[in-house]
């Protein structure tokens, strides 16, 4: 096997561990943050004096779901750039077949759009927010009464 070949099956692999790595990390950070919602809303006292202590876990709860939201579409979105990019590689097989060749823009997968890392961005803020948002509310409602 040529080195050309060996740089390509080990950037392959590489490619492959990294796609799933992030994709573990934002389903389990959907999972944690859908528990998080579904502990706050049960939890939650009926009688909080504080009216920060109100808007904060207002604010927590809004940014939970948008961290939700947003990284379900960022998953979403990587399925469907992996199902273009397949879609790809199908039609520069078949013209392999046809012409024989491949040429060189076999390697010109589609790129992903500002928006798609703009979601991403906004789906791990959120969470990142939510935990601040949190703390002000654990503040308001435990230590300001």
């Amino acid at each position: 096997m040529s080195i050309e070949n060996q740089i390509l099956k080990k950037a392959e692999e590489l490619s492959t561990a990294l796609g799933k790595a992030r994709k573990d990390f934002i389903k389990n950070l959907i999972t944690i943050g859908t528990g998080f919602l579904a502990l706050f809303v049960g939890l939650k006292s009926e009688n909080i004096d504080s009216q920060n202590a109100k808007y904060f876990f207002f604010i927590t709860v809004v940014l939970l779901v948008i961290g939700i939201m947003f990284l379900t579409i960022s998953l979403f979105l990587e399925i469907y750039f992996i199902r273009k990019n397949e879609k790809f590689l199908k039609s520069k097989m078949k013209e392999y077949y046809e012409k024989g060749k491949i040429g060189s823009t076999l390697f010109n997968f589609t790129k992903k759009p500002f928006v798609y890392r703009f979601i991403e961005v906004i789906g791990y803020s959120s969470f990142i927010l939510s935990a601040f948002a949190l703390l002000g509310y654990i503040f308001f409602a435990e230590f300001r009464q």
